[in-house]
This record gives C-alpha cells, structure tokens and sequence, in this order.
C-alpha cells in the first residue's frame, strides 16, 4: 500500500487543487486590468475606465481571496485526516509485530516515526495543495503572459530560468543526503534519552551522571553540526536564487526603459510586465520552497514506508478450538537475528497436569523455549505440536487465548486494577477478586477502581508482580508459562502462589523458569538447559544421577542455604 493511498478525502483534495487553480487565473487578469488602467484610462483621462478596472481589480482579488480562504480550509482538512490515517496505520502495524520485526527497531525510532516523520509528510501533503497545486499554474501563465506583454525583453528570463532550476537541484540532493543522516541520528539521541529516564535510579547510583551527560552532549553536538550544515545550505540557497531572479527583473527593467523611449513599449505594459515577472519569481522561490520541504519529506516517506511494508510470516486463520492437552516439541532450533544456534534440537513432551519446571543459569535459553510455546517466536528448524499438530496451523491469537504468560518483567498499563486484570475483556468483581487471592494479592473489593500508574509507579514490585500473575490466571488457560516471575517475591508468598496453581481445576500444563531450585519444588520434572541444549530432563532425584548442571546449581544453592 503506497502512502498516497492514506489520503482518504481525494475529492476534497482535487477540489483544493481546483480552488488554487481558479485563485491563480483570477491573480493573473490583475495585471492586465491594471495596464489597461495606466494606458486607457489614467493615461486618455478616461474616468470611466479606470473605475471600471478599479471595479475589476477589486471583484478579481476579493474572488481570488475567497477561492484561497476555501482551498486552506479544504487543505487542513485533507492533511490532517491523512496525518490521523497514516498514524492509525503505523500503531496497528507496530502493535502487530513479531519479534523479529520488533527487534528491527528501537522504542525511540518507532516514537518518531509515528509523531515528526508522520507531522513531516502531512506537512508536505498540506504545502503541496497550497504550493504545488499553485505555483505551476502561476509560474506557467506568467510566462505566457510575459511573452504576449514583451516577448524580447522576456527573453532573459527564459535564459535565467534553467540555470535556477539546476541550482535548486543541486541544493535538495544535498539536503536529501544531510537530513536522511540527521534523522538517524535523532533517533540515536532518543535512545539515549530514554535509557536515562528509565535506568535513572542506577545511573545515580553508580554516580554515573557525568558520564551520560557526557555522552548526551557528544550526541547532540553531532545534531548540532547536522542541523547547522542544513540551515546553511537552506539559508544561503534562498537568498541566491532570489538574488538572480531580482538581477534579472532589474536588467528586464532597465531594457523596458530603452523600449518605452523608442516606443515600442507602453507605461501599462510594463507595469504588467514587472507584476507578472514578480509573480513568476514567487512562483520559483514557493517552488524552491517546496523541493526544501520535500528533501525532508523524502527521508520521513523512506522512514514510514520501511515500518508499514514489513510482513510478520504466515499466520493460518484457523482458530485452536480444542484444549491443550499435549505440547511436543521436536528438534526445535532458534537463533536470533545476526547470531549462530542459540537454541539446539530441543526435543520433550509434556502433558495436561504436569508441571514441568526448566532449570539454567542466566542466558542458558530457558526464556526462549517458553517464548516459543507461546510462539512469541517460531522455530527456525523443527516443530511445536499442539495436539501433535504443527502449531503454525493455527492463528497465533486463538494459541495466545489459551496461554497465559506471566514475564519476568513487571509489565503493567495506565488505567485501574481493573482493566489490567480484564484486559479488554468483562468479567465480574467475584471472578477478579478470585485471580487476585489465587496471586496472594490481598486487595479489598472497592480498590479494584483504584488507579495503576505508568508502569505501575505506584505499586512496589512484589505487587505489581502479582498483578502479572492474577491477570494471566484470570483467564483459565490451558498452558500457564511462569518465565522466572516468582523471583521478586519471598518464599512464603510463593509456596502460595504455587500450591494456589497447582490446585486449579482446569488442569493447565505448567512451565515454570528460575535459576533457584527452591521454586522448582513443586515441579513433575525439572528440565535442565545449558548453553540451548537439553542437557537432561527428569525429577530432582533423577538429576542428581544425570546431570552436572543441576548438581553444580544443587551444590552452590545448599552451600549458601547452610550459610544462612
């Protein structure tokens, strides 16, 4: 889909183009009227007919204000439901993301794509009616109009006029090269910034301040100089297109002096003459104007178009109507982008009921197997079964219905207690207070109204952990994934949570991630995952005979529970 296609109102718009057009040919009569006043009435002391100009020249202008009035009305409204389209397209599209197309883009360059490249090209679109749909038309009619008025001395434009356009060429391909890097590096600031808003507290407490200010002010420095070398291609490119226009108008004029001496030409002729030359040069300079404005729009268009020609792969319409009873996977493999195998020909089975607990030190890939059973990512070599049936052959959101993923990170959106645990969907205060108990939240019946905060600034994180945890029981689902989510809490509180979802009557498959064997307890049988390979799977006594892994992690843990 082409960007043009967001602009939705393409009646409104050939009518704005329309509006322009009429203001041009009402604008270019002006001259005319005026030097049929200045020789045939001013000049013979023709009352008559000067008045009847001045009556001309007023209806003309006062017409061609109210086609401008309406074509800017028609413009605002044009560009901006594009602007609002446009943007509506992006955050479907980013929300709508797999992980390999989310990892293609920092949260900083999604944020500016969707407000100043989208502001950018909607500007471009609204100067477009206003310029673009006018200045040709005024430029080629003057041109005209100067050729019928004094064809010889109109000759020097016409020898001016390439080497203009050649100039304003030559400036936009330098722009277009100097903004495209000056958006990347925008977005590199953005990075900056927001990793300082949001690692704040650890910044401070690494008393790492001077550092990043340092860092924030060698970023800027390089807009700076970027910004700069625009500015003065820009400011130094108007005044010397201008320049040469007015040097040829002066030299048009001093050669309709010499004609008016000889007679060949009248004072009313050249009267149209320069008014028509000086349109022509307005026309040039709005052009000029134009193609500056469009060497920015070309690196945001580049910008937008790079996000919304993105395809997430293949996803079957089919709906997973059945339970899940049984999750298989069969020599799975995963790797991420610009990396070798991270994960290795995982094979297991687990069944309904069981808890099956997955073991490893940090980056072992215990995440990213529980990221494939919800299938937040898919397998670059083997298959998932569900059912024993290939879980690509059903939609990824009819798998996300029946699963329930509680991350490691304590994700929680503005609004209420409420509309975190619902998440779009209704139920009834007895079913979210039973979520609520289920995570060991106690949380009184009327607070269920009570205001959640960005990211749950005003929850500590033990309870916006539960919340987690009570929004993804909330919903009964066939698989419960816990990806190291009891971590931030203390033991009492897990031992609940844990025996609270062992007893659920829906009988999920549990998949529970940590690195302390203590929160593995309850566990059927424990996975054990060291550098993506399975290195073995059974219970904690079956471990203790097959794998190192696990007697190195058992060692170290009950050596430190001895200290204590």
């Amino acid at each position: 889909m082409k960007l043009r296609d967001y602009v939705h109102h393409k009646g409104l718009l050939a009518l704005g183009t329309f509006s322009k057009l009429i203001e041009v040919v009402l604008e270019l009569f002006v001259p005319i009227f005026m030097g049929i006043m200045l020789d045939e009435g001013v000049g013979k002391q023709n009352s008559k007919t000067t008045y009847f100009m001045l009556i001309l020249i007023g209806i003309f202008s006062l017409l061609g204000y109210l086609s401008t009035v309406f074509a800017h009305f028609l413009v605002a409204r044009v560009s901006q439901d594009y602007a609002h389209q446009l943007r509506l397209a992006l955050f479907d599209k980013v929300i709508d993301f797999d992980h390999e197309n989310r990892s293609k883009f920092s949260s900083s360059s999604l944020l500016n794509r969707l407000n100043n490249d989208v502001l950018q090209t909607s500007n471009a679109l609204a100067m477009t009616m206003r310029i673009a749909s006018r200045a040709p038309f005024l430029m080629i009619g003057s041109i005209v109009a100067l050729l019928i008025t004094a064809h010889k001395i109109a000759v020097v434009f016409m020898l001016v006029l390439p080497i203009v356009l050649v100039l304003v060429l030559f400036i936009v391909m330098m722009l277009i090269r100097n903004n495209h890097q000056l958006q990347i590096e925008n977005d590199r600031m953005s990075v900056i910034v927001k990793e300082n808003i949001d690692g704040i507290q650890s910044i401070q407490a690494f008393v790492q301040s001077d550092y990043e200010l340092n860092r924030f002010n060698k970023k800027q420095s390089t807009i700076v100089k970027l910004q700069r070398k625009l500015s003065n291609i820009s400011s130094l490119g108007s005044p010397l297109v201008s320049a040469i226009l007015n040097v040829s108008l002066v030299l048009m004029i001093y050669m309709a002096g010499i004609s008016i001496n000889i007679g060949d030409m009248t004072q009313g002729q050249v009267i149209s003459m320069i008014n028509y030359t000086t349109n022509l040069i307005l026309s040039v300079l709005g052009i000029f104007n134009l193609m500056l404005l469009y060497a920015r729009t070309i690196t945001a268009n580049a910008r937008i178009r790079a996000v919304l020609t993105l395809e997430n792969k293949e996803n079957s319409n089919e709906l997973l109507k059945d339970k899940i009873k049984e999750i298989e996977f069969k020599n799975v493999s995963y790797h991420y982008p610009d990396q070798s195998d991270f994960l290795k020909n995982v094979s297991f089975t687990v069944k309904e009921n069981e808890i099956i607990g997955i073991l490893g030190l940090t980056g072992s890939g215990k995440s990213t197997i529980l990221k494939l059973v919800n299938r937040l990512i898919e397998p670059v070599d083997g298959t998932v079964l569900f059912n024993r049936i290939d879980y690509k052959n059903y939609s990824k959101e009819s798998i996300k219905e029946k699963v329930g993923f509680i991350d490691q990170k304590n994700m929680l959106l503005m609004g209420t207690v409420r509309s975190n645990l619902s998440m779009n969907k209704t139920y009834k205060d007895e079913a979210l207070m039973e979520a609520l108990k289920l995570a060991a939240f106690e949380l009184p019946q009327s607070e269920l109204d009570r205001e959640v905060l960005k990211d749950g600034a005003n929850f500590s994180g033990g309870q916006r952990q539960r919340l987690n945890i009570a929004r993804a029981l909330i919903r009964k689902p066939d698989v419960i994934i816990m990806d190291d989510s009891l971590a931030s809490l203390d033991n009492h509180t897990q031992n609940t949570i844990k025996n609270n979802v062992k007893k659920l009557a829906q009988k999920p498959i549990i998949f529970i991630a940590a690195s302390r064997l203590n929160t593995l307890a309850i566990a059927d049988r424990i996975m054990v995952v060291k550098n993506g390979l399975v290195e073995a799977i059974g219970t904690m006594e079956e471990l203790k005979e097959t794998s190192n892994t696990f007697n190195k992690i058992y060692q170290s843990q009950v050596e430190i529970a001895e200290v204590k």
